[in-house]
Formats: structure tokens, C-alpha cells, sequence
């Protein structure tokens, strides 16, 4: 299942709920936030003052614009979860505001069971679905059966459907999940899994459901035009709003719209007019932003990583020193520059400060292989690489270092792969760039017929390095086919770990086994900025991250 995601360039993804994809824990006790997540926005965290509770505005309709396509409102069917389903829907448990756990969703509380096998929900009392049907423990138990059930093909049931053994409606507001093994980022993923209402569902069927999706979330759908926008009026029960926000009840504006924009330039464009009140800003737009007096903008970081990658098991990549010395030849400063114009940050470990589990000391570690031309040529020389024939490729036994590097056809890509190939033209490696659709590069690294490509992965919870990593993932999500028994059982441990605190010391086993082998070069962690108009829209907050919280939100009477 594709994750929820927090904060991509070019694209807002609003959170009314906080039901995202982040660093996970199932256990009550919660680990301390990552150091570095309050430098990220430390500048610019400040909610837009707001008038006393009782002067707040009602009315109007708050407006936001995305890039992309309106997705299937079919929860059970996505692949892609964000604004419009965080607006219908909400799920069991929701992320804090600061990331560092988990905070009552539907779920007031909940108990992990001291086998670490099963988990007993105790869910609000007098939460209903739009329809005004109950959300009680029937409705959570028909939900999570259907996300398991292999027959509907649901993606979720890619891991529920051997996790979850069984689903026990207790009472009215208790329901018990049984494992068939201790799953620590449980929570990140029950933090997705949005409750239908069951009525709505029977009704419409699961064909047209997506069209007319019922939830217990602050909005309802009132119109859908695909591709175009999506309308919602506020949901008047509404009354079990996040912690996060002071406004638990049902919104203040009267209507609420997602607009889908074809291009960064009609984006922009749009919140300068003021026919959007919150959108991403391009970066070839941030400084016309800054001046603009009425634009504030927050600043985020992205979850996960841009990165090189090698296929570990095509000579000569099967070498650590070779890779190493690739590591050697990159210049993360000059790609950056280059690639992103500057809107990101360089990354030596596995794992970008949003999430969970990144390491300061790892990343310092990680670091001091960094960009050393003289050391990336004596590692390639000690391996028996010399360019014997003067035309600056080095060759070996009759093989010449050169290379295909796969890489998305989109411009910052593109731009990337060019500084790599310069790059790594100045230690004698030639790279022969060649854009393919990232399908395309997911079926070459699947059926292992790559050498090197440049791909992005991102998740806040450590689980995405078990798929990237674990060698039962060859010919499937592990796509630099790097397998090492040791690390298997670092990342197996890592996953099966129920208390927080040490599953971030498992977690960090795993990041110092990889910066020793290196299987792939991390490069960069985009940063990005949320544009909105102050002077039309009040009560905004901010997460960590850079997203949106819109609970509080109201629109200025001009």
C-alpha cells in the first residue's frame, strides 16, 4: 500500500486528521522525537493568530490546489491515500503533531497484549459516519475484515491478510485484533487503514463507492469531478476532532475544495490571484512568494531520500570497495545545486531526520564517506581498475567501467543524472544516461537486468528499509538485490520490536550494517514550502514536516 506522505515538492498534500504514514510504534509508551525535527521549521512553526473562540468566522469555502490526479476514494482500492481522503475519512489512530507517537483517533485507548499478539481498541463513545450510523466495534470489525480479505485484492491485504488472524467485536466500543506474530510499525499502518461506513458501502457496492465514499471525518462529499476538483460541505456532527487541534468540532468554513492544477505555473498563479488559499510553492517561484506581502510560507522537509543505486549482484557492483568508491566520486553539494536548485539537503545514512529512527551519530559516521576524488581513484586502482588504453574509461581484464544509469524522465532527474555523469567521468567511470518511466525502472530492477539508477523511497516508519533491504525481497521491492544474512536478522528483529525506545537501537544496528556495506548512495532530502494566503485565511497550523492542519482553520471576512 502506498503510504499517505507528508510533504512532496510540487505537490500539497492537506492533513485535516492527521491520519499519515510516519515513524511507527505500537506500544503505549512513546519514543522522544528525533533532534533534529524541531530545527526543521523552527523559524516558521507559529499558527496564524487567531481570534477568540467565540469571534471565530463561520462560512465561506476554503480552497486548495494540488497537482496530480484525484485519486479512487475507495479505501479499500487506493493506492494512494491524501487530501480528499483524509477530509471523508478518519482511521483508529492518528500521529501527534510533533511525530513522536500516536495520539486517540477513533480509538480513545488502546492495550497491547503481553504476548505483543493481539491489541484491545476501545473506541469513542457517540462518533458516527455521515450517514448517522454508529462507528462501533461492528463497523471497525467489518472494515478491518474487508482491508484483510486477499479476495478483494485490497492492498492492505498485501500485510493484514497473514497479520491479522482475527478481528473480535467484544461490545459496542471494544474490539480486539489478534496477530499471528509482534508487528512494531503496526500502528503506522492501522494510521491509514480510513473506517467506511458499512450502510453506505452495501448500499453503493464497491464499484461505486469511490464516487460516493461515506466516512466519520469533518467533510462530505457534495461533488466530484474527477481530475478537476473535489467539493465537500462541512459535517455538522462532527465532534472528535485531534488533539492537535482547538477546534474538535465540525469546521468553521461552510465548504472546503481540493482543486487539481495542471501545471506549477497555473498553481502559483492561483494563490497569487487568490483563487487558492493554500498550495505548494515551485521553487521556481519561492523568491516572488517572499516579496508577495500577503503569501506566508512554511518551509518542510520531505520524507525519505533521493538515491543512487547499485544492482549489487551485477559484477563489478557485487565489490563493497566499488561501491564505496562511487560514494567517494559523488559531490551531494553540486548534485543538489544542480538537480533541485538548491531545495534540499545532502544524506549519508539510510534514513532522512523525519524518520523514525534516524541517528545523528549514524549520520556522522555515515559522512565521513564523502566526496574524496583521490580516494574513490585508489579504491578503483586497488581493485585492478586502470585505463591501459588512454581513453580516460578505466578497464579490467577487457572489461571497460562503463554503465547504464536508469533514471525517471522528469527534469530534476534529468539534471541529476547529468552532474552524476559528469562526476563520475572525472575517476574514469563512463555512465550512459537513459531515461526510462518509473515503471519501466521498477520492472528492470525486479527482473535484475539493471547496473545503476536514480530512484526516491520514502516512509516514515524504519519498515521501508526491511522492503528495500531484506533479501525475501529480491525480484520484488529490493530492487539493489543486495542480500546479507546478518541484516535479514537485524531488520527482522527491528520489525518484530514492540517498545519504541529499543526498536531505535535495533533500527540503528541496521543503518551501521548498511553505511558498511553500502548497496546504495543516499544523496538528498528535498525541502519544499506550503504558500497561503494570510490575508483570507486564519487558524492555519503547521506540522513538522511543512503540512497543513486545517481544524482550526477560518476564512478572513474581507
Amino acid at each position: 500500500m502506498k503510504p499517505r506522505t507528508h510533504f512532496v515538492t510540487g505537490r500539497l498534500l492537506l492533513i485535516l486528521s492527521l491520519a499519515l504514514a510516519a515513524c511507527s510504534n505500537a506500544a503505549t509508551a512513546l519514543p522522544t522525537p528525533n533532534p533534529t525535527a524541531t530545527e526543521i521549521l523552527s523559524a516558521t512553526l507559529a499558527p496564524t493568530a487567531a481570534p477568540t473562540l467565540a469571534s471565530i468566522p463561520h462560512g465561506g469555502r476554503l480552497i486548495i490546489a494540488e497537482t496530480g490526479e484525484f485519486p479512487n476514494l475507495n479505501p479499500f482500492l487506493t493506492t494512494w491515500h491524501s487530501s480528499p481522503h483524509s477530509a471523508v475519512f478518519d482511521t483508529l489512530v492518528r500521529y501527534n503533531q510533533d511525530y513522536s507517537g500516536f495520539s486517540p483517533g477513533l480509538a480513545e485507548k488502546w492495550e497491547i497484549g503481553p504476548d505483543n499478539l493481539s491489541v484491545t481498541f476501545t473506541l469513542r463513545q457517540n462518533a458516527t459516519f455521515s450517514d448517522g450510523t454508529p462507528v462501533d466495534a461492528v463497523a471497525i470489525k467489518w472494515n478491518l475484515d474487508r482491508y484483510r480479505d486477499k479476495t478483494i485484492a485490497s492492498p492492505a491485504s498485501d500485510v493484514l491478510g497473514d497479520l491479522l488472524t482475527d478481528v473480535k467485536a467484544v461490545d459496542e466500543r471494544t474490539v480486539v485484533l489478534e496477530f499471528s506474530k509482534p508487528y512494531a510499525p503496526l500502528f503506522d499502518f492501522l494510521n491509514i487503514l480510513e473506517m467506511a461506513s458499512p450502510t453506505a458501502f452495501e448500499k453503493w457496492g464497491p464499484d461505486d463507492f469511490g464516487q460516493h465514499p461515506v466516512g466519520s471525518g469533518p467533510w462530505v462529499i457534495k461533488e466530484i469531478a474527477a481530475d478537476n476538483h473535489v467539493l465537500f460541505t462541512r459535517n455538522s456532527a462532527y465532534a472528535w476532532g485531534p488533539n492537535s487541534a482547538d477546534n474538535k468540532g465540525a469546521p468553521y468554513p461552510e465548504e472546503f475544495e481540493v482543486k487539481y492544477v495542471l501545471n506549477d505555473d497555473a498553481m502559483y498563479a492561483a494563490l497569487e490571484t487568490g483563487e487558492v488559499h493554500i498550495t505548494s510553492i515551485p521553487g521556481q517561484f519561492l523568491e516572488q512568494a517572499q516579496k508577495n506581502p500577503n503569501i506566508g510560507l512554511v518551509q518542510g522537509m520531505g520524507i525519505g531520500e533521493q538515491y543512487f543505486g547499485f544492482n549489487t549482484q551485477h559484477p563489478p557492483f557485487d565489490n563493497k570497495n566499488i561501491r564505496l568508491a562511487f560514494a567517494y566520486a559523488l559531490n551531494r553539494d553540486e548534485i543538489i545545486l544542480a538537480g533541485y536548485q538548491g531545495q534540499a539537503r545532502p544524506i549519508y545514512g539510510p534514513l532522512a531526520p523525519t524518520e523514525f529512527g534516524y541517528s545523528e551519530a549514524v549520520e556522522t559516521e555515515a559522512s565521513q564517506v564523502s566526496y574524496d576524488l583521490t580516494e574513490a581513484k585508489e579504491l578503483l586502482a586497488a581493485e585492478g581498475w586502470t585505463d591501459t588504453d588512454g581513453d580516460e574509461v578505466l578497464d579490467k581484464g577487457g572489461s571497460k567501467m562503463e554503465f547504464r544509469l536508469i533514471f525517471p524522465p522528469d527534469d530534476a532527474a534529468k539534471r541529476v543524472a547529468e552532474t552524476v555523469q559528469s562526476q563520475l567521468a572525472d575517476v574514469g567511470i563512463k555512465v550512459n544516461l537513459v531515461p526510462e518511466e518509473v515503471s519501466v525502472i521498477k520492472d528492470e530492477t525486479v527482473a535484475g537486468t539493471h547496473e545503476l539508477f536514480l530512484l526516491y523511497f520514502g516512509l516514515l516508519d524504519p519498515r521501508i528499509l526491511s522492503f528495500l533491504f531484506h533479501s525475501d525481497n529480491i525480484g520484488s521491492t529490493n530492487r539493489t538485490r543486495f542480500s546479507n544474512a546478518e541484516l535479514d536478522k537485524l531488520l527482522e528483529a527491528a520489525d518484530a520490536e514492540m517498545n519504541p525506545d529499543i526498536r531505535k537501537q535495533k533500527v540503528e544496528a541496521v543503518l551501521r550494517l548498511l553505511i558498511q556495506e553500502h548497496p546504495f548512495i543516499p544523496m538528498a532530502v528535498l525541502t519544499g514550502y506550503t504558500g497561503y494566503r494570510k490575508d483570507l485565511v486564519g487558524g492555519l497550523k503547521f506540522d513538522k514536516l511543512g503540512s497543513v492542519l486545517v481544524n482550526d482553520a477560518y476564512l478572513i471576512p474581507k
